[in-house]
C-alpha cells in the first residue's frame, strides 16, 4: 500500500508541475505582446524592402493581412468549439451517430471556408504585386518552407495530428 500511495503522489506531482509550467509559459507569451507587434512590424518592414514596395501596395498588403488574420481566428474559433462537440460527442457511452455525422460535416464545411479563404488570399496578393514582385515573395516563401519553417515565424509545423486534440 505505501508504494502504491507514493507512485499516486508521485504522479500528482508530476501533473501539478505540468500544468504549472503551461501557465507560466502562456503567461509569458501575453507579457511580451508589445514585443511581438513590434518583431512582427520590422519583418513587414523588411518584406516592403525586399520587394520593392510602393507606399499604395504597402497599405494593400497591410489591410489584407489585417482581414486574413481576423477572418482566420474567428474560423479556428469556430473549428475549435465544434472539434470540442465532436470530442465530446465521441466520448459519450451513447453516441448519437446523427450528431456526430452533422458535427462532421460542419467541420468538413469550415475546413472548405478556410481552403477559400486562403486561395482569395493569394489572388488578393497577386493583385497587389507585380509579377516579379510576387516571384520574389514566392521564392522567400519557399527558402522559408525548405528550413522546415512556417508562415509564423520559425514554428515547426505540426504534423499527424488527429483532428479531436
Amino acid at each position: 500500500m505505501n508504494t502504491k500511495y507514493r507512485k499516486v503522489l508521485i504522479c500528482a506531482a508530476v501533473v501539478g508541475l505540468f500544468f504549472s509550467s503551461t501557465s507560466v509559459y502562456a503567461w509569458s507569451f501575453g507579457r511580451d505582446s508589445e514585443k511581438g507587434e513590434r518583431h512582427v512590424e520590422r519583418k513587414m518592414d523588411k518584406l516592403v524592402d525586399e520587394l520593392g514596395l510602393s507606399p499604395e501596395q504597402e497599405e494593400q498588403l497591410k489591410s489584407l493581412k489585417s482581414s486574413q488574420r481576423e477572418a482566420k481566428k474567428e474560423l479556428k474559433e469556430k473549428m475549435r468549439s465544434k472539434r470540442a462537440e465532436l470530442r465530446e460527442e465521441l466520448e459519450k457511452v451513447d453516441i448519437d451517430r446523427a450528431k456526430v455525422d452533422s458535427l462532421v460535416a460542419e467541420i468538413k464545411g469550415l475546413m472548405g471556408q478556410e481552403l477559400e479563404r486562403m486561395v482569395e488570399g493569394v489572388l488578393l496578393m497577386k493583385e497587389t504585386l507585380a509579377p516579379e514582385q510576387y516571384e520574389k515573395f514566392k521564392n522567400k516563401i519557399g527558402k522559408r518552407k525548405d528550413k522546415g519553417e512556417d508562415y509564423q515565424g520559425g514554428r515547426e509545423k505540426k504534423r499527424g495530428r488527429c483532428f479531436w486534440r
